[in-house]
């Protein structure tokens, strides 16, 4: 299934109706920056950019281990069902 947002390709690998009834959370990670979005039915109800000043942490192990801390808060918060992410 493909869609098209402002330009931009997005592609699944999963049918809305193989996520329903489930907490779906969708991470796009990076070294200063990651969003993560939970859908519930096909339907967003959080999302949440994680931002970490690279000028003030330097170590990108130390921005990753504070983003991951928040990211596991979620996804326990949520008691989330399946997690995508877009392949490096």
């Amino acid at each position: 299934m493909g869609s098209s947002l402002n330009g931009c390709s997005l592609f699944f690998t999963f049918k809305i109706k193989d996520v329903i009834n489930m907490l779906v959370a969708g991470i796009d990670a990076s070294t200063t920056a990651t969003g993560v979005s939970v859908m519930k039915d096909g339907e967003l109800v959080y999302y949440e950019l994680i931002a970490i000043d690279s000028k003030k942490e330097k170590d990108a192990y130390k921005r990753i281990k504070e983003m991951l801390v928040r990211i596991c808060s979620i996804l326990d918060g949520y008691k989330i069902d399946k997690v995508y992410m877009e392949k490096a």
